[in-house]
């Protein structure tokens, strides 16, 4: 029972956790770069609303956010029965806490505007109570190697509970008189393998592969 449990915890935490880069700092506050112009607030106030949809679990306040390009990739409904069977599960991901570190300046590209945003994400997982302390040193190896070096992965064995912190980002887009919407860095690899991102806009971006893709 302990294996399956944890092969199951290790299968969700690798398909739904973002991939990061060493790129914060714990505790961090949310402000904008310096160079982010004023009239940027209603790109924090659509990454404020993010945060929130995501440490609610709000699914449907999730996908209101999402880069539409992304349901090209798996129908927004599909996407939505999917998202609601993990949060209700009782091996689901739980986000503890989000912080943006810095917000890019929006830049120009052919369909609009976009920005780079740096945060740090802290998630808990449930913990196999019956898990060995070899299975605990393995999970611990395994997590670390998947999220990278700058990811740090503790076991709270009295609260039954995987403990994650680790910096991350994600792309803030926004096209035509439409609001800003998130990709974060495993569906912009994906979008872009699928041809489904302007090629002006690939230019401008760093490497957004995904450490281990």
């Amino acid at each position: 029972m302990a294996n399956n449990t944890l092969a199951f915890i290790l299968v969700m935490a690798i398909s739904w956790l973002p991939s990061g880069l060493g790129m914060a700092e714990e505790g961090a506050k949310a402000q904008p770069s310096s160079a982010a112009p004023l009239s940027s607030s209603d790109l924090m106030q659509s990454l404020e609303a993010y945060k929130k949809a995501s440490m609610a679990n709000d699914v449907d306040g999730i996908l209101s956010l999402v880069y539409p390009a992304v349901f090209r990739l798996l129908p927004k409904e599909k996407l939505k029965v999917l998202m609601s069977e993990m949060y209700a599960s009782k091996t689901a991901p739980v986000i503890t806490a989000i912080d943006y570190i810095e917000i890019g300046a929006p830049q120009g590209y052919s369909k609009g505007l976009f920005s780079l945003v740096k945060y740090h994400i802290k998630l808990e997982l449930p913990h196999p109570g019956d898990a060995t302390p070899a299975m605990n040193k393995d999970m611990v190896r395994l997590l670390k190697n998947r999220m990278g070096p700058e990811a740090e992965v503790s076991i709270d064995e009295k609260r039954g509970r995987i403990l994650i912190s680790k910096p991350s980002m994600l792309i803030a887009l926004r096209e035509g008189q439409a609001g800003w919407t998130v990709l974060d860095r495993q569906n912009a690899d994906r979008c872009k393998k699928a041809g489904l991102l302007p090629g002006d806009l690939l230019e401008k971006l760093p490497d957004i592969r995904s450490p281990k893709d």
